[in-house]
């Protein structure tokens, strides 16, 4: 996809400030999460694709209004069935990603979808650091055991 599709608008949201950038695909290395959320007018559900592959759709969106404008950390506080689209991917595994999100629906009564994303490295959880942690402490009890015998 080369730019935005018809019927798509990307704005500048505040609250943090996002970075405009209109042209897709967007890429990075390293595993991540993706974050899509609806902004402006409730009711546009959007699809994420990682190298062309369909990672997952944003929720349903049945309320409409337009509680937060542009505003990130409030629309981020009114998802779910009464609020704003939205969806959390996690993009696994190391190599080179090429992000494209598309439109699948508009909010009643208009004729274009706005939305921020947000990609973040993803970071072990601590209990899989602590498995790690345990499993490396066990391989060398077990060095310093066979070197005793």
């Amino acid at each position: 996809m080369e730019g935005l599709e018809s019927g798509e608008r990307l704005c500048v949201p505040t609250n943090p400030l996002a970075e405009r950038n209109t042209v897709a695909p967007w890429t990075f290395t390293g595993p991540g999460s993706l974050l899509v959320l609806d902004l402006g007018d409730i009711g546009d559900t959007f699809r994420s694709f990682d190298n062309s592959v369909q990672v997952g759709d944003t929720s349903a969106a049945p309320a409409t209004g337009n509680p937060c404008g542009f505003d990130i950390a409030c629309a981020l506080t009114h998802t779910g069935v009464s609020g704003y689209s939205s969806g959390m991917f996690n993009i696994l595994g190391a190599g080179s990603h090429s992000i494209t999100i598309s439109l699948l629906t508009n909010a009643p009564n208009t004729t274009f979808g706005q939305a921020v994303f947000s990609l973040s490295p993803t970071v072990p959880e601590p209990a899989t650091l602590g498995l790690i942690g345990a499993s490396l402490a066990g391989l060398a009890l077990l060095g310093r055991h066979g070197r005793r015998g």
